[in-house]
Parts: structure tokens; sequence; C-alpha cells
């Protein structure tokens, strides 16, 4: 809903070729290889290169991924995100821990983050041409292209944009194959007020969590040394601010010091200290 024909276009590969008036459809050359990841790179370094020849922006859809109600709308207000801040290398529909009981149903909160996940996701010609197009090309063949894409935004301390509640859902063909996506949660509601998008830019996004985030979850502050007794903790404490060790490397590698991620009913946000300079860290946040 909210996008002109003209502007979808459809990529085939190997299947039958469905004329669809007003849409452009595009048959991807067959590839020589035989690796299944050199042939998915192949077909995606073809769509993106006849993509952003002639788009800025582009959201792409695998033919099992559908659009939310509100999909045209968050997509629209996720270019802005791009054009106003560099550092952001995607902005995902989806979010795999999308679930009613751990994000309490929170679809009006987005965060940033270290990650790249592919379910219906934006992004654009120059993130494309700049960081991704090279990683595409010299991907190994055992190397899916999702890998090759997610290095390229790790190599270029890039984030992407997510959305607590999910607008595009995954709904696999085969039955039995990625189970941890079934009943994950949808956005259904079409009146949802998004925030400005200025404020999920890199040098708003501190307070941006701070005035809308923080007083809706439940703040851990962790610092930098090694306890394999936090999960356990966050179990039992899950419902009041606390401060508590973890793993000196944060999760997938963040260099960001502030991390969201879902909780019991609640959102969780882990904001990372350092233990030599805790004092200074902390002023920076209410506790």
């Amino acid at each position: 809903q909210g996008v002109r024909d003209d502007n979808i276009h459809i990529f085939v590969d190997g299947g039958k070729y469905i004329h669809i008036d007003s849409v452009q459809q595009h048959q991807i050359p067959h590839s020589k290889n035989t690796n299944n990841n050199m042939i998915l790179s192949h077909n995606y370094r073809y769509m993106f290169d006849t993509i952003f020849f002639s788009h800025k922006f582009a959201v792409f859809l695998e033919d099992d991924i559908f659009p939310g109600v509100d999909a045209h709308k968050y997509f629209e207000w996720g270019k802005k995100i791009m054009e106003y801040d560099t550092t952001v290398f995607a902005v995902s529909g989806s979010n795999d821990n999308s679930n009613d009981i751990l994000h309490g149903k929170k679809n009006d909160i987005f965060t940033r983050a270290e990650q790249f996940l592919g379910l219906g996701w934006l992004t654009s010609d120059i993130v494309y041409k700049k960081y991704l197009k090279s990683h595409m090309e010299h991907c190994p063949s055992q190397l899916a292209w999702i890998q090759c894409t997610s290095k390229a935004l790790s190599d270029n301390n890039m984030v992407t944009v997510f959305p607590m509640v999910q607008r595009t859902l995954h709904v696999p063909y085969i039955k039995g194959t990625h189970q941890e996506l079934v009943g994950l949660s949808f956005n259904t509601d079409t009146s949802v007020v998004f925030p400005l998008p200025y404020l999920l830019t890199f040098p708003y996004y501190r307070q941006y969590i701070t005035d809308h985030v923080l007083p809706l979850s439940t703040v851990i502050y962790m610092d930098n040394t090694y306890d394999k007794r936090w999960s356990n903790t966050l179990k039992k404490e899950s419902q009041v601010p606390l401060t508590i060790s973890h793993l000196a490397q944060k999760p997938f590698g963040y260099h960001q010091d502030i991390v969201v991620f879902p909780g019991e009913r609640r959102p969780i946000v882990f904001i990372y200290i350092d233990k030599s300079n805790s004092k200074s860290k902390l002023r920076q946040w209410p506790i």
C-alpha cells in the first residue's frame, strides 16, 4: 500500500516468468557457478546493480516476506534517517526477537544495532556502491551473501535500524525450517506515530533512548568484567535497574555502549560502562 506499480521490480531466478502489467520484471541471468552461496551472491549482485543504476533507495523483499500495514510508511521514515546519517547501513523491517511476551508490544520503539538481518530491508545506492559491492564481489564460496553483507556493515562500523515490532514478516515455505521465526509479532496498527527521524541518528540516539525508551524499560548497567552469572541475575531481577557484570566483549562485537533487547513485558536497555571509568560514564545516565 502506498507504492506505485512502476516503482515495483520483480526479479525472477529460474522460476516461471509471469507478466504483470505496470510492474517491471527482470530475469536474472543464469550463473555458471554450482555452489549455492556463489549463485545467490551472483543473483543479489545483479539485483543491486540493476536497482541502483536508476534508484537511490530500495526496499528488498524476498518472495516469502510479507509487508505489514504500515511498512511503506515505516520505510519512508527510515529513508529519512539514512539521508541524515551516513552510519546507517540499512533499515530492517524484521526483528527476530519480535515476540509479544518479550517486547511488550512496543510498536513505536526503534533501535540501532550492529547487526544485519535481511528479511525485508531498506538500503541506498551509496551504501551499496561504497561499502557493500566490493564485499559481494569477493564473497568466499563458503559464506552466504548475508554473511558478506554483515561483514560489510561491521567492517565499516555501521548500524541497522530495527523496529521492536516487525514491519515485515518472514513465512518460510518448508515445514520444519526456521522454527524460531514462527509466531513472531507483526505490527497491525496503522496509527503508530514515528519519532522524528533525526532522533535515530548517531548524534541524537543517546538522548532518544534516555527520553523515550528508558522510562518504559528495564535498565541494566554492564561493566566490562567477566561473570558467567549475569544471565541468571537478569532472570531474577528483570523488573528493576541493576548493575551487572558481563563479558568483556559486547554481544556481536558491538562498539555501541547502548544495546536494546526484548525483555519480559518490556524492553531491556543494556548500558555498557568502562569499569575503570564507571563514575564518569554513569553520570551520563539516570540510575
